[in-house]
């Protein structure tokens, strides 16, 4: 995992928890980077290339600002995107899609999309192999199924008064989306067809029983997986409760906890909702 900061990125490895720091010699700043074996490609205020893991860098030319790019993103080995946001007066912002099969040498625009997609560089989810999902604050779902190289736009069966505010892959055919008023819309992405079969919004609602309780409450959520529950009192301080996990369903023992009213936040493999308890 890679974060970046001032002229120098910082790779992450969570397994030893350990961080190295990359100093891009050739960049005032930095502003995404990627990898893959010795060689990296960095931008910034410029397009920058190292071979050699980050010891010595070259800036290469490039079709686009490099100043515009705001995410470089690896979705294969070898194929490397680029995502560059731009903003011309009496013309709008633009959002547009350049890949690279040879670290950065020879770009190719495959994608471009205007402001009204109202689509983030950071909207998009990549899925090997070569999925590439983005769903923008509109009902629209914008995706790639050839690692970038083409793109194209749906609208799923959904009111189309609701916006969509993120995509991800639960596999390679499987969308989930996040819509307004928590909902989220989860179906099938059929590659020649485009999105399809999504289910019927569902709000998650979480039923806590008894409310009150003494000893222990019991939080269900039908349909949903639940992975953890985290209880705060009042003043938003978290409380050192145990929690027995069953499937859809939680029990949390609140028998130390003094008289009062608390929160549980309930995380579930479809998001977070929260609930309220009361201990007497």
């Amino acid at each position: 995992m890679f974060l970046t900061g001032g002229e120098a990125a910082y790779r992450f490895d969570l397994l030893s928890n350990s961080t190295f720091k990359i100093v891009c010699s050739e960049l005032a700043y930095v502003t995404s980077l990627v990898a893959s074996s010795d060689k990296m490609l960095a931008v910034g205020n410029s397009l920058c290339l190292s071979i050699d893991a980050g010891t010595s860098w070259t800036v290469l030319p490039a079709p686009f600002a490099a100043s515009n790019v705001r995410r470089l993103v690896q979705a294969s080995e070898g194929r490397i995107i680029a995502f560059e946001t731009s903003f011309q007066t009496g013309v709008g912002g633009e959002l547009n899609i350049w890949t690279t099969d040879d670290w950065g040498s020879q770009w190719t625009k495959t994608g471009q999309f205007n402001s009204d997609a109202k689509i983030d560089p950071f909207d998009f989810d990549v899925k090997s192999p070569g999925c590439i999902l983005a769903a923008g604050q509109t009902a629209m779902v914008h995706y790639s199924t050839d690692n970038g190289s083409s793109w194209r736009v749906d609208s799923p069966p959904i009111d189309r008064i609701w916006n969509l505010y993120g995509a991800q892959w639960i596999d390679t055919e499987t969308i989930r989306v996040c819509g307004d008023n928590e909902y989220i819309f989860r179906g099938k992405l059929d590659k020649s067809s485009g999105v399809s079969g999504i289910k019927e919004p569902i709000v998650m609602k979480v039923v806590v029983y008894p409310n009150p309780g003494s000893v222990s409450v019991s939080a269900s959520i039908d349909g949903r997986t639940i992975t953890s529950v985290d209880v705060y009192d009042a003043l938003l301080r978290q409380m050192n409760c145990v929690v027995a996990l069953q499937q859809e369903r939680a029990v949390v023992n609140i028998g130390a906890l003094p008289n009062g009213h608390y929160t549980l936040i309930v995380h579930t493999t479809d998001g977070i909702v929260s609930a309220s308890v009361v201990k007497q």
